[in-house]
């Protein structure tokens, strides 16, 4: 990854990508230098020979939709031990 189109000098490595069906678009993760770690900022990332921009994100990708239920209430029928 680089920053600029003429730069020659890596900023950072793709460790891994594919498809997130979440978000409908491809989706990778890297490691880049401390001062392009910036959310929102857009680098240029080498693949099959080929620059594209990739844009820097915080985690997660997509925000959750769903809520955790904490400290659930359980009744004296689910705390019995059940053969599976």
């Amino acid at each position: 990854m680089c920053q600029a189109a003429g730069a020659q000098a890596p900023l950072g490595r793709v460790t891994s990508g594919g498809f997130g069906p979440s978000v409908n678009a491809p989706v990778a993760m890297g490691y880049v230098a401390s001062e392009a770690s910036r959310p929102g900022l857009i680098l240029l990332a080498e693949v099959r020979g080929k620059r594209i921009p990739v844009g820097v994100s915080e985690l997660p990708f997509v925000k959750l939709s769903y809520k955790r239920r904490l400290n659930r209430p359980t009744s004296d029928a689910q705390s019995e031990q059940r053969p599976c």
